[in-house]
Parts: structure tokens; sequence; C-alpha cells
């Protein structure tokens, strides 16, 4: 298979568009809104920010913060 990035020159507001049939087309997007994500630490220590996740997650349950480089498969499934 064979991938090509899209221009934002697409026919219809918001498309994009690569006029070659036998190659798929990829894309990258925006979102026009925010999605709050905040991190309760203790001592009423709130760090704001912004992220999307379809997982169901229990507001009572405290989740382990750990570093971004450590978070390999392996590492996040004993989580």
């Amino acid at each position: 298979m064979v991938a090509c990035s899209a221009g934002n020159d697409g026919p219809y507001p918001c498309s994009v568009v690569n006029v070659t049939p036998w190659i798929r087309t990829v894309a990258a997007t925006t979102i026009d809104r925010d999605f709050e994500s905040d991190v309760a630490l203790v001592g009423n220590k709130v760090i704001k920010g912004e992220g999307i996740n379809f997982a169901d997650i229990n507001k009572s349950y405290v989740y382990p913060l750990i570093y971004g480089k450590s978070a390999k498969r392996r590492v996040l499934n004993t989580l």
C-alpha cells in the first residue's frame, strides 16, 4: 500500500484531496472545542489539562501517575 498526505484544497469546506486514485489518502484534523481533563492531586492541588478518553473512568478511584517514557504496553497492562 502507498500512503500520501492530502492537501487542504479539497472540493468542499473541511475536506482534503489527493487526485491519484490508487494511493490511500491520509489527513490530519483539528477540533473546534476543548475537552477538559483535570488531574486532582493530594492537598487539593489541581493540574488543568485537556484530553479525550473513551474509557470508563471511575471518579472515586485513585489512578497512579507515571512518566511518559514508562508508558510501554507491558507497564500499562499492570496498572
